[in-house]
């Protein structure tokens, strides 16, 4: 049997699940360091958080605006409401956080390792061409 592996929270002892409304307003994508510091360090004042903190509320019909912060790397995310707080106050952790900006992530993530691998290829044709016709020309 094959094993399913992600990322996750687990909530103890939850009482129940009950679901309301998101809207996430922007989507902030990590580099590096940034997104591993959200989320080891939730409590943390945060830049990105403190200038957006007006896209961040509850509305009258009690559906919360919210941040979600993306990681590049592993493309998780994590929604943000910050009540005008410079940190994160209601979150919720989303295992490969599915937005247009994470699919164009991976998309990109595998465009340059093709162009790698084709640079490869290519420089590797052109050596053993060279080699092969002009091999004096390796020499010099």
């Amino acid at each position: 049997m094959k094993k399913l592996k992600f990322n996750s929270t687990l909530n103890h002892k939850q009482s129940d699940y009950k679901t309301h409304e998101v809207i996430v307003k922007k989507v902030i994508t990590l580099y590096g360091k940034n997104f591993s510091e959200l989320k080891d360090h939730p409590l943390s004042d945060n830049s990105y958080i403190t200038q957006n903190h007006d896209l961040m509320y509850i509305d009258s019909n009690y559906a919360t605006h919210c941040l979600l912060m993306v990681d590049y790397d592993s493309g998780d995310g994590i929604l943000v409401e910050s009540e005008g707080c410079g940190c994160p106050v209601d979150t919720s952790a989303l295992a490969e956080a599915p937005t247009e900006a994470t699919a164009e992530t991976s998309s990109l993530k595998k465009i340059v390792r093709i162009s790698k691998w084709l640079k490869v290829t290519q420089l590797m044709w052109i050596f053993n061409l060279i080699s092969r016709w002009k091999p004096s020309l390796l020499m010099s």
